[in-house]
């Protein structure tokens, strides 16, 4: 067979004969032709083809390319590899100069074909930066973790600013994972202990680098921002990262979280910003990626608790409240960062607790109960997880775990922080025999290297094993197999099979055999247990069916009926098919007490003892949680206030758990967020994510979350809330907007396109269930085409745009709605064109039968920019201006408008609502309600805002302010008005956070009602919060119909 390179240079050139050779070293792919699977190196050839078209570079390709096809050949995935490196050759400069020195050295050559298949990851990071091709030119090395910390300090030294310096350190981090993953790919790491090690001490090391930087950039920062009375700086802040899990192990992996808890010794609000500040650039996301993912849930109280514990509350709950399994956790806990004497302190002591605390037979079932409901889960029982399936990794650290518990008290050189020295350990001590301990390793070796094979191809933490065959077979080539093939394909299959065998059955025989003899020895002695004041295993299932007398739980001021005490019964004991360890039950009755007096405070506590309970189901950690509830007032308060006052916003919490940060962190909500803050936060969430129209919906529900707890849990100026969901609406739609104009890209870029608020939008007053109400419009460039065609090409591109945004924002997916959009507001409304351009609204202003209708004026008083172009929003908002506020005022729009308002409140206002007795609130339609109040608002606007632009807003109270300072209203009127519109923004929305759906009217003395007022007034007693209510509403609404009625009457 010819060489490729003769073949390519002869004439004619024979197709065939190439193709023939590119199958030879398996250059192709698997595709369907006919209903036949053929393997086809059509696109190969292609590739090939395309790496050099100038004389000189084809010369030098053809000198190397038959060595290079056969490197690429060896490569797991040949194809993709070639891929990669027609990419690469296409940013790498002089094309020439790179074959050469692809010539000149076949190691570098043989380096990067490997690579290039061996990880896409690392492969998209050196073509990205081709710089870095340097590093293939030697074999790569381990480097000491001070050896990684000079080469960060001379990466970030000719930088000034922080943001620069963290900038740096991300491409520092990206350069050295390029280093780690040659290095791995060049060791035996599958079958050598000291290989594996290696590799994963080198991870670990520069993740703990990283945080090391960044905590002594930020903390550089702090001390600046805090000088001493005496002019002096600290730097040597009493801060700490404490690192846990794999990452305190030394043995993390490529794509792992990693698990984190802070501890301070010094200014609370000082330390809790330090900490805040961490978090969000460790896990920012930039233009140089991310650093680290951060898990900060091993901390005490876990969600609960605050982000920074102070040591003394760190000590005293590790002593005294931890569950089993955090002072396990403790077991691989060291300092990364920070105050290394302080670290030494808390570790010295909780080295104490943790190695104190031995492993009873309690402990075990707690353990055991846990590890099994883990196993009910889809990851538990997946045989291709390979952590979490059985006989994964999972299982191999959680024996060794358990081992070290019953040993370590009286042996601490098995208190070892990684699984493979913890191993050794226990093998020295008996615990594990021989055969038993290599078979372990073998496994445990085995599935770790396997996970970094799938982590590090995409930088994912991918954990189950590919079900095509053709991923199967490159992933058993990246993890060390000699074959190709299906015998690769049998090799992977039978060595997982085979390791996951092994160590499931030492699990299973250790600790599953165990549990059996435990619970029958349990069951037949458990009257000396009874006798010696414990609770048997018949005692928690007697609790749980009831046969047993409840525990007084609930405070005697809020007797709740035989259904709610059977729930608590359900929350403390668990139920008669899966009670929980009697261990446990204790400490829950024990913890409930303190929670359950918190129900008197909820609007609805009936619902709130609902949520409760499946709260405490959702959150993995039911003690911690009711423990970090009876102990924080504040954060009891929040969480009863949205599991009573709100069902969307308690499925949310429940859905999401981790979301209880928000509520134990009262400094995150005590303060509002800017336009600017809620569209940075935004962008920097959900542009770190694929699915960003998943990713906007999360952070939607988050926000709305954050927002729920500032109105309900503290009672929060309620104009401010409605403002804070008006940016919210405005940073999503911002967001879509540039997505979806991202992905109409090149035509897209023909015109500009915006969106403007409308309604409740425009004028920033959104309640929970409002629609987002906008006018959609575009410009064409002047320097474009203007013909018939381009025109209705034009015009069809801006009705996509609009479009498939509203469907981008609308359309309900597994993550819920973002917001419904509503256009209606449009020219001709649902008879008009979606998205006219900015003309077709100016010729529609202008057009010549009467204008446009008075009631469209008066809804364009509410138009603003909120996404899009701004150049192209300010051109349409400036015609929207000079019809919204008209020059001169025609007598008969102030017939049409009383018309309009006297139709509106026959049709549509509830009845009973409108008349002189109330036996409905309705707050919007209602006489003196939100319409009255704010068609009031726009009336004044509309007829005098030409002369008094201060009205051109389209912010009501801001158009009241204005309609005051320009003496069209008395002081006396504008205040009824204002204070008026704020008693009722304020009902509205505790209304409104009940429902997913929009709701305005409530029927007198209704349990709806009840609830309503008790919304309102959550520490009275229903009948006094109902009298509350009315009078209040009385007091507000009757002085605001009457300005409404001489403002009307005066138009």
């Amino acid at each position: 067979m010819k060489r490729i390179s003769a073949l390519l240079q002869a004439e004619p050139i024979n197709t065939e004969l190439i193709h023939t050779a590119l199958e030879r070293l398996g250059l192709g792919e698997w595709t369907t032709i006919n209903r036949k699977q053929v393997f086809s190196t059509t696109r190969a050839a292609k590739l090939i083809e395309g790496l050099a078209k100038e004389p000189a570079d084809r010369e030098a390709l053809l000198r190397v390319l038959d060595d290079l096809l056969q490197d690429l050949a060896e490569a797991a995935a040949p194809l993709r590899a070639l891929v990669n490196f027609a990419r690469l050759v296409d940013v790498v400069g002089n094309r020439t100069t790179f074959f050469s020195d692809l010539q000149k050295h076949p190691a570098m050559r043989g380096r990067l074909c490997r690579l290039l298949s061996f990880s896409q990851a690392l492969a998209d990071v050196l073509i990205r930066q081709p710089e870095l091709l340097a590093l293939m030119r030697t074999a790569p090395q381990s480097l000491s973790r001070n050896a990684l910390r000079r080469r960060a300090h001379t990466a970030l030294q000719d930088h000034a600013t922080p943001q620069a310096q963290l900038e740096q350190l991300r491409r520092f981090r990206r350069r050295e994972t390029l280093r780690i993953g040659l290095l791995d790919m060049q060791s035996q790491t599958w079958r050598d202990v000291e290989d594996f090690e290696a590799v994963v001490h080198q991870i670990s090391d520069l993740a703990q680098v990283c945080v090391e930087q960044t905590l002594a950039i930020l903390a550089q920062e702090t001390a600046n921002n805090s000088q001493d009375s005496n002019g002096s700086n600290r730097s040597n802040l009493p801060f700490v990262v404490m690192a846990m899990g794999k990452l305190g192990a030394r043995e993390l992996n490529y794509s792992s979280d990693i698990d984190l808890v802070f501890i301070h010794d010094g200014d609370e609000e000082t330390m809790q910003k330090l900490g805040q500040r961490l978090l969000v650039e460790l896990t920012a996301s930039t233009a140089q990626g991310v650093l680290y993912r951060v898990d900060m849930r091993l901390r005490p109280e876990g969600k609960s608790g605050p982000l920074v514990t102070s040591l003394d509350y760190a000590l005293s709950y590790y002593e005294s409240y931890a569950a089993a399994w955090e002072w396990q956790a403790l077991i691989k806990a060291r300092v990364v960062a920070g105050d290394a004497h302080l670290g030494r302190r808390f570790r010295k002591f909780t080295r104490g607790v943790t190695w104190a605390k031995r492993a009873d037979d309690a402990h075990l079932r707690e353990i055991l109960d846990m590890k099994r409901r883990s196993e009910t889960t889809a990851e538990g029982s997946d045989a291709t997880n390979v952590k979490q399936g059985p006989g994964g990794i999972r299982d191999a650290e959680w024996t060794v775990q358990q081992l070290q518990m019953m040993v370590g008290p009286e042996h601490p050189r098995v208190r070892a922080h990684d699984t493979l020295r913890a191993v050794e350990a226990l093998e020295g001590f008996g615990a594990l025999s021989f055969e038993e301990a290599n078979r372990l390793r073998d496994g445990y070796l085995f599935l770790r290297v396997v996970e970094h094979r799938l982590q590090l191809l995409d930088e994912r933490a991918v954990r189950t094993l590919p079900k095509d065959d053709a991923e199967r077979i490159a992933l058993a080539r990246r993890t060390g197999c000699p074959w190709r093939g299906k015998a690769a394909l049998r090799w992977l299959e039978e060595e997982h099979t085979r390791h996951r065998a092994d160590i499931r059955a030492l699990c299973e025989r250790m600790f599953w055999g165990w549990q059996d003899t435990a619970e029958g020895e349990r069951g037949r002695g458990g009257e000396e247990e009874k006798e010696g004041g414990g609770t048997d295993a018949r005692e928690v299932s007697d609790y749980a069916s009831g046969s047993h007398s409840p525990s007084p739980l609930l405070p005697l001021s809020l007797p709740l009926p035989p259904d709610a005490q059977r729930r608590v019964q359900r929350i403390a004991e668990g139920t008669s098919t899966h009670p929980f360890p009697a261990p446990l039950a204790r400490q829950i009755h024990s913890a409930l007490p303190d929670v359950l007096r918190y129900l008197e405070h909820a609007a609805n506590p009936d619902r709130a003892l609902i949520n409760l309970e499946r709260l405490c189901d959702a959150s993995g950690n039911r003690l911690s949680l009711l423990r970090a509830l009876g102990q924080s007032t504040n954060l009891a308060r929040a969480v009863f206030a949205i599991l009573g006052g709100s069902q969307f916003l308690s499925d949310t919490l429940i859905r999401f758990p981790e979301l209880l940060d928000l509520a134990a962190q009262r400094s995150a909500i005590v303060e509002p967020k800017t336009w600017d803050q809620a569209r940075a936060d935004c962008r920097s969430y959900c542009l770190t994510f694929r699915d960003r129209a998943a990713a906007l919906r999360r952070w939607k529900r988050r926000e709305m979350l954050r927002i729920g707890l500032r109105d309900l849990a503290l009672d929060a100026p309620p104009l401010e809330i409605t403002r804070e969901i008006a940016d919210l609406a405005q940073a999503c739609l911002a967001l879509a907007c540039d997505e979806v104009g991202a992905s109409l890209r090149p035509a897209s870029e023909r015109i500009t396109f915006c969106v403007l608020g409308m309604g409740k939008l425009g004028g920033g007053e959104m309640h929970y269930a409002s629609d987002a109400d906008v006018l959609f419009s575009y410009q064409v460039p002047t320097a474009l085409p203007g013909n018939e065609n381009e025109t209705n090409r034009y015009a069809s591109l801006g009705a996509r745009w609009a479009e498939d945004l509203t469907r981008y924002m609308s359309e309900r997916t597994e993550e819920g709605v973002c917001f419904a959009v509503d256009a209606r507001l449009r020219p001709e409304g649902r008879n008009g064109p979606l998205a006219p351009p900015v003309a077709g609204y100016i010729q529609y202003f202008e057009k010549p039968t009467n204008g446009i209708a008075i009631w469209e004026r008066q809804a364009l008083t509410r138009a603003r920019y909120v996404a899009g172009d701004a150049e192209t929003a300010a051109e349409l908002l400036a015609a929207i201006h000079h019809v919204a506020y008209p020059e001169q005022w025609c007598a008969e729009w102030g017939d049409e408008l009383r018309h309009i308002k006297s139709r509106v409140e026959k049709e549509r206002a509830a009845r009973g609502s409108s008349s002189g007795t109330t036996t409905v609130f309705d707050v919007k339609l209602g006489r003196g309600g939100l319409s009255d109040i704010e068609f009031c608002a726009q009336w004044l606007a509309l007829k005098n805002g030409f002369r008094v632009p201060a009205l051109q807003t389209p912010n009501t109270l801001r158009q009241i302010e204005a309609a005051r300072d320009a003496e069209l209203l008395t002081d006396a009127d504008a205040n009824a008005l204002s204070h008026a519109y704020a008693f009722l923004r304020r009902a509205e929305l505790r209304l409104q956070i009940t429902q997913e759906h929009s709701i305005h009217a409530v029927k007198r003395s209704s349990p709806e009602f009840i609830a309503w007022a008790r919304a309102i007034y959550p520490d009275e007693r229903s009948e006094v919060a109902t009298a509350r209510f009315e009078e209040a509403w009385q007091g507000y609404t009757q002085p605001a119909r009457a300005v409404m009625e001489r403002v009307r009457d005066a138009l």
